[in-house]
């Protein structure tokens, strides 16, 4: 919990346990909703600064998130949830502890991170009604009337990462905006992990795999399969 409101909150098992230990209210586990944010990235990422994490992901070629240092560029929040690096520049110096960039005026946008440089989810995205996050039930009806990235929502949608710009169009609309790094859609885990765009599978097990539909053009960073199918059976069982 944190002092401020994001964009969709998580009424996980540790807010469940917080109500619990008050002592006031008796609280139903089987109720908890996940919580994804930092799930499975160590004791490092709760106990460094998140200039050291960064760091010593960066030099073991590993993805930083839920941090960033590309400002203005959209990227994976977490597995079900993409956002804008939200970086700025202040008037003056940040106080040392809270500098992560070469320009001591460089920082994050909130002080309740430390200035930590993070991913932050949107409420719209592309002049479009989307919250970015994967499984948010409501962007369903808005993404089944078309979107420029032929973006999937629901429980069985991710973040996936794209490997360079993605040319997309729609309506007489294109973009091939290299900001664009990240975006949801669906996938399978019926004969190996499957990416599904425009209802097209393509099968992305390791590596980059390349993307072509009458919409996308472009590659996708492929997941860990055995991380996003283990979750998914997970899902499907509760």
């Amino acid at each position: 919990m944190a002092g401020v409101t994001g964009v969709k909150t998580v009424m996980s098992r540790l807010t469940l346990a917080f109500f619990t230990d008050s002592g006031w209210w008796d609280v139903d586990y089987s109720l908890a909703e996940a919580w994804y944010y930092g799930k499975n990235l160590g004791c490092s990422f709760v106990m460094e600064s998140c200039y050291a994490y960064m760091m010593r992901m960066k030099q073991a070629g590993k993805s930083t998130e839920p941090y960033c240092d590309e400002p203005d560029t959209l990227k994976c929040y977490h597995q079900k949830a993409f956002g804008i690096c939200a970086v700025g520049r202040f008037t003056q110096s940040l106080p040392p502890n809270e500098q992560y960039f070469k320009d001591p005026s460089q920082g994050g946008s909130s002080v309740l991170t430390d200035r930590c440089p993070m991913i932050q989810p949107m409420r719209s995205f592309f002049n479009e009604p989307i919250v970015t996050y994967c499984d948010h039930q409501l962007n369903i009806p808005v993404a089944q009337k078309g979107n420029m990235f032929a973006q999937d929502f629901g429980n069985h949608s991710l973040c996936i990462m794209h490997k360079g710009a993605w040319r997309a169009q729609m309506n007489g609309r294109a973009t091939n905006d290299p900001r664009v790094k990240a975006t949801c859609h669906q996938y399978s885990c019926s004969g190996g992990l499957q990416v599904i765009i425009n209802g097209k599978p393509f099968p992305c097990n390791s590596g980059v795999a390349t993307v072509q539909t009458n919409q996308i053009q472009g590659q996708i960073v492929c997941p860990d399969p055995n991380t996003v199918c283990r979750n998914r059976r997970r899902s499907i069982k509760q």
